[in-house]
């Protein structure tokens, strides 16, 4: 389904409508390998042309194991929230080794930390 998922490090990012992570349904989930492999796997969008969707049960079955697998490394951004929101749809984070959101505190704790504003001043890349 994915190719390429396995190779590690892998970035994880849940997309979500709300800033509670207990309450967040998933709207989606986007990944990114070494090996240049991306995806975007869509749950729940619901508009005019909108890309065939996929249930939650087959995305739990699929990367479930994957999420899970304390030997696939894992970044992200705020991986303190995804950590709660994918364990709260059955899909336990494990081997998390990167959280740009923390690193990025931690050097400046004054500047925007947000995924946009660390791309942008870190890496030169406008998040659209």
């Amino acid at each position: 389904m994915l190719p390429g998922v396995g190779v590690a490090p892998m970035l994880c990012d849940p997309e979500h409508r709300t800033p509670n992570p207990r309450l967040a349904p998933l709207c989606g989930v986007a990944f990114l390998t070494t090996s240049a492999a991306r995806a975007y796997v869509p749950l729940c969008h619901r508009y005019l042309g909108a890309p065939a969707q996929v249930s939650e049960g087959d995305l739990r079955e699929v990367l479930g194991p994957i999420v899970g697998a304390p030997t696939i490394a894992k970044v992200g951004h705020d991986l303190k929230y995804t950590e709660v929101a994918l364990a709260q749809h059955g899909m336990p984070l494990a081997g998390a080794v990167m959280d740009t959101m923390l690193a990025s505190y931690l050097l400046d704790p004054e500047a925007a930390n947000t995924l946009a504003a660390v791309a942008d001043r870190d890496a030169g890349v406008k998040l659209t």
